[in-house]
């Protein structure tokens, strides 16, 4: 199957030394399962703050109420900034996942924030997905439902947004007047107006999917062939657009189910690809984040050394790459640390990258595993390796680790 997705050189990946967060702190062993290592959330420069301005302007975004956007675009551009500027990171570093913890000065909501920095894979989608419901559950939180969309690459989102305005246009004595104030401003407001008027003008009115470029499309396919292997549910919300002055490709929330449309999310997630150069770098650096909101936030904080992990988990070929988040899942349900790559696709690749990792055992997904849904366990030391069903493959790693 021919794939939408590209990714950056690595390199051999050093055993991680990163920061230990104090107190309630579910959410921290899930983030660093799934390899996002915490970092002190970047400060906000003045400079960042003038700039997400001069890009909100540009976009007509300068009096909208988009600007509320949960996921702030100076967050984003003081991120980029600080990994790019930082001495631990380069470009051969990519792609770097790192995870936040703060609150909401207006609301006092905790939330943590979990970034995949330099990479087009769907797989980057899936992998924040996947970690979102899993931060949530341990969060308390049950019955939860994934909403998803796309507006692909620019030239997607250009024909889409000539489109959106010019049915608002033709429709425009059908809507409230308060509403064809902000078609000036904002077409994609004119999407959000609750009006009686505008709630059945927008029934009718074009979606983003349908303007998808093939790559764009090829793309999203890859993200809902990912969520459809895990045990979420799931629906394409077409009203759900991110913030036009920086959202690239997907979007998506995570909600109670059968929530109301105006309770705020539990989590929400985009790319925002074409960040790096509106910041003046000279390509671009595809990145894709999610926040999410928690019930109580931790409370210290301090660097600590983890454990290198026993388990190395590679995957080659699509199907098992598919298959892949869900075995991990399995793996950290049974409390069982592993080191994986899911970004690079080729297990060369993955290999060398894991050369400075101390593992014992390396499971192996290859196609013909993961349509027999099983995987190949090869003992490092010995070279032995035993073909294992996934349903029985903690209890066999626990009986080899413990022993």
């Amino acid at each position: 199957m021919p794939k939408a997705s590209q990714t950056l050189p690595v390199k051999p990946l050093k055993p991680r030394k990163v920061l230990s967060i104090g107190g309630p702190v579910a959410y921290h062993d899930v983030a660093l399962f799934y390899g996002f290592d915490p970092i002190i959330k970047p400060q906000i420069t003045k400079k960042d703050a003038v700039l997400a301005k001069k890009i909100y302007e540009i976009a007509g975004l300068h009096k909208s109420k988009t600007q509320q956007f949960a996921v702030p675009l100076e967050d984003k551009i003081a991120l980029i900034r600080h990994l790019q500027e930082t001495e631990d990171y380069d470009r051969e570093s990519f792609p770097i996942h790192v995870h936040t913890i703060n609150q909401e000065p207006q609301t006092g909501r905790s939330y943590v924030d979990l970034d995949i920095v330099g990479t087009e894979s769907s797989v980057a989608e899936a992998m924040l997905i996947r970690a979102t419901n899993a931060i949530l559950s341990e969060d308390g939180y049950n019955d939860l439902q994934l909403y998803i969309n796309s507006v692909g690459d620019k030239d997607s989102s250009q024909k889409f947004t000539r489109e959106l305005y010019n049915f608002f246009k033709k429709k425009s004595s059908d809507l409230s007047p308060s509403c064809r104030q902000v078609l000036k401003r904002n077409v994609y407001d004119a999407l959000k107006c609750d009006h009686e008027k505008c709630v059945l003008v927008r029934e009718e009115a074009p979606r983003s999917i349908s303007f998808l470029t093939e790559k764009s499309r090829q793309h999203f396919k890859e993200v809902l062939e990912f969520v459809e292997t895990f045990d979420f549910p799931y629906k394409i919300h077409h009203p759900l657009l991110g913030h036009k002055a920086f959202c690239s490709q997907t979007i998506f929330e995570v909600r109670p189910m059968n929530s109301e449309s105006e309770e705020k999310p539990l989590a929400v997630g985009l790319r925002y690809d074409y960040l790096g150069r509106k910041m003046g770098y000279r390509k671009e650096i595809p990145s894709i984040g999610v926040r999410i909101f928690l019930k109580k936030a931790p409370s210290t904080q301090k660097v600590v050394k983890t454990k290198d992990p026993q388990i190395g988990f590679f995957h080659l070929g699509y199907e098992s790459r598919l298959k892949s988040l869900s075995v991990l899942e399995l793996l950290r349900r049974g409390n069982i640390s592993s080191f994986h790559t899911l970004s690079e696709e080729k297990l060369s690749s993955q290999m060398h990258a894991s050369q400075n990792q101390n593992i014992k055992y390396a499971i192996i997904m290859g196609q013909k595993e993961a349509l027999e849904h099983a995987v190949i366990v090869r003992d490092m030391s010995t070279r032995e390796q035993e073909t294992v069903q996934i349903p029985e493959l903690v209890g066999y790693l626990r009986d080899r680790i413990m022993s």
